[in-house]
């Protein structure tokens, strides 16, 4: 037999762990009492100074109250191993190398696809169902196998692994969606418009070359130009057979990475579309189509208004609205239309989260207007609502994150909160100032001391701190609009 597989010495228990009699004990016990047994005589000799030979040796029971096991009883639970056939086996040094290269493919390839919840669940379960089979093949069948290995090395370093790259991953993703994009606005109407002067910048060229691009088929609509460009697609202004105007998403496959970013969007979209028409304050989303072979999806929706004729589409000349561009044009807002646009947006979020579901991505450039009307748009983030915001992927844009992460209502209230900060600011100040203490509003005196202390507290650091609901600081806000 090979050496690594045994036999091992199978200790029964710590030293004393056998029956023991002593010399007086044994020779007067009754007749036949020791008929059926094997009988070993011997002593456990004592140390008189410190050079002897001690007849003693350390079992596996370190621990236990007599971790030392008398040479007599090592050769007794050597017999008993022998005669009883339950001495301990271990597998080949190949059958052991082989089933721990196995569990180490199996935990480090399937942690490494999931997500960060069930990666853990799954190092979980992996770690009770290794010890599990362990323990059963010890008691069972006197097999030992190196376990320790598998739960102690293999499946942390597995686990973190499958965290590094869900991190990494995620990373890359934010990096994506926070880099500077090209203003396609500017160059297009560089283009159609002889009053701008020709501007030859490879951003320029490259927003021309875009528009050559192929799209997809978009049923009874003309796809008449590009009007927008964010980290996850291209929007564009479509007229359908009735001739109404309509903006239409883009999305392809090939825009990213691997695969996770655009099934977000799409499985955003799956939860928005049936609730889009329910409120007035959500973009209404009229049709979604999906290609697979071509690796892309779209999905039409109601256009924004023109940023200087309102509901009347040039096409043109259109550029889309949103609240991006009006806080960079003309910030800080008179406080009658903070609190107006602020009470009409946690109208929209509230009726979102009633729903079950969380925007993740609250912030000017996602908020358009449509016949004058604040509606909460670019909803490829939403998903359902979380307990605490560190449970859900952490994406969205900086600045608008709450620190505890997106995926809970705390975390869209706090980005209503720093939107409605921008609206109160000069252009580009909003976001450096030094956050607001949260103070009660019955305690200001101005108008605007309540409502800055209405985004204090929406933007506490804290989510016990901020308003439970995007309901209740709708209420708050109702309040100071009729004390105005």
């Amino acid at each position: 037999m090979e050496p690594s597989a045994g036999p091992w010495m199978r200790y029964y228990g710590p030293g004393l762990t056998l029956p023991r009699v002593s010399y007086f004990e044994a020779t007067n016990r009754p007749p036949g009492f020791y008929r059926g047994k094997t009988i070993f005589i011997g002593g456990r000799p004592s140390t008189s100074w410190v050079a002897e030979e001690v007849d003693e040796f350390l079992s596996p029971w370190k621990q236990s109250r007599f971790p030392l096991i008398s040479g007599l009883e090592l050769n007794a639970t050597a017999y008993l191993n022998l005669i009883r056939r339950d001495f301990l086996r271990r597998p080949s040094a190949a059958g052991e190398f082989g089933a721990i290269t196995l569990f180490g493919l199996l935990f480090g390839a399937g942690l490494a696809w999931a997500r960060p919840f069930r990666a853990a669940m799954g190092a979980l379960v992996g770690v009770i169902a290794v010890t599990t089979v362990a323990f059963a093949l010890f008691f069972g069948n006197s097999l030992v196998i190196n376990w320790c290995l598998v739960v102690g090395a293999q499946v942390p370093v597995a686990l973190g692994f499958s965290l590094c790259c869900r991190w990494w991953q995620l990373k890359r993703e934010k990096e994506w969606m926070e880099a500077p994009l090209v203003d396609l606005w500017d160059g297009l109407r560089s283009q159609s418009d002889p009053s701008v002067a020709p501007n030859a910048t490879p951003s320029t060229t490259h927003s021309s070359t875009l528009l050559t691009e192929a799209v997809p088929n978009i049923p009874d609509h003309h796809m008449i130009r590009r009007v927008g460009r964010g980290a996850y697609g291209d929007v564009w202004l479509a007229r359908d057979a009735l001739g109404h105007f309509h903006a239409v998403k883009i999305v392809w496959r090939d825009t990213f990475d691997d695969t996770v970013p655009y099934e977000r969007e799409f499985r955003g979209l799956q939860h928005f579309t049936p609730i889009s028409r329910g409120h007035p304050g959500l973009v209404n989303i009229l049709h979604v189509g999906r290609d697979d072979s071509t690796e892309c999806f779209y999905y039409v929706m109601e256009a924004g208004d023109d940023e200087r004729t309102g509901p009347r589409i040039d096409p043109a000349a259109y550029t889309p609205r949103n609240l991006g561009r009006e806080l960079r044009r003309r910030a800080p807002f008179p406080l009658a239309e903070c609190v107006e646009l602020g009470t009409a947006l946690c109208d929209a979020l509230a009726f979102l989260h009633q729903q079950g579901l969380v925007h993740r991505d609250v912030k000017p450039a996602n908020i358009i207007f449509v016949n004058y009307r604040p509606k909460l748009a670019d909803i490829g983030l939403v998903t359902r609502i979380v307990k605490t915001g560190g449970e859900a992927s952490n994406v969205g844009t900086d600045g608008y994150l709450p620190p505890e992460g997106p995926g809970a209502v705390a975390g869209d209230v706090y980005a209503l909160g720093k939107v409605l900060r921008g609206m109160t600011n000069s252009p580009g100040g909003g976001e450096s100032e030094t956050p607001m203490n949260v103070v009660a509003t019955n305690q200001i005196g101005s108008e605007w001391d309540t409502l800055r202390a209405i985004i204090g507290k929406a933007t506490a650091d804290l989510p016990e701190d901020r308003f439970v609901s995007a309901q209740e600081m709708k209420e708050a806000l109702l309040r100071l609009q009729a004390k105005s």
